[in-house]
């Protein structure tokens, strides 16, 4: 595989073979660091969201290690720079999510803000639970789950 792209027009330039769809991770637990986060807009209901960024994802015991051997070997993976996103969106109903999430990292409530928890919830080491998903437009893999990472 040539070298990895700089600017868009270097992505547009890219042969073709090298475009090639990365495997869906496999399911089960993973160890894991909460790296960042960004703001997102949903782009059917233009509900505002916070982007989790997660990264040095350590596969547990429950991800078959064949299928995890089969989806670093892949070229459209770079192991070093794999990561995984979870987006929450900020509505009233839905912001117990993130306080529930932030409690997973180690983080309590007491006395703070939902933004509060989330800037003392980042580099936390957590396990996060992993599913493939089949759509139409093929596999995915979505996080279903967070757990402390003990």
């Amino acid at each position: 595989m040539s070298e990895a792209p700089q600017d868009f027009s270097d992505l547009l330039n890219t042969s073709a073979e090298d475009a090639v769809r990365p495997p869906a991770r496999p399911g089960g637990t993973y160890r894991t660091t909460f790296k960042s986060t960004a703001d997102t807009i949903s782009s059917k209901k233009r509900t505002k969201g916070l982007e989790f960024t997660f990264s040095d994802l350590e596969p547990l015991a429950d991800v078959d290690q064949a299928a995890w051997d089969n989806y670093i070997s892949s070229p459209a993976v770079k192991p070093e720079e794999d990561v995984m996103t979870d987006t929450f969106w900020i509505t009233q109903k839905s912001l117990y999510r993130i306080r529930e999430f932030c409690e997973a990292c180690g983080v309590s409530p007491e006395g703070k803000t939902i933004i509060q928890m989330v800037g003392d919830a980042l580099g936390e080491r957590l396990l996060v639970t992993v599913q493939q998903t089949v759509g139409e437009k093929g596999t995915f893999s979505n996080i279903t789950g967070y757990a402390k990472d003990a």
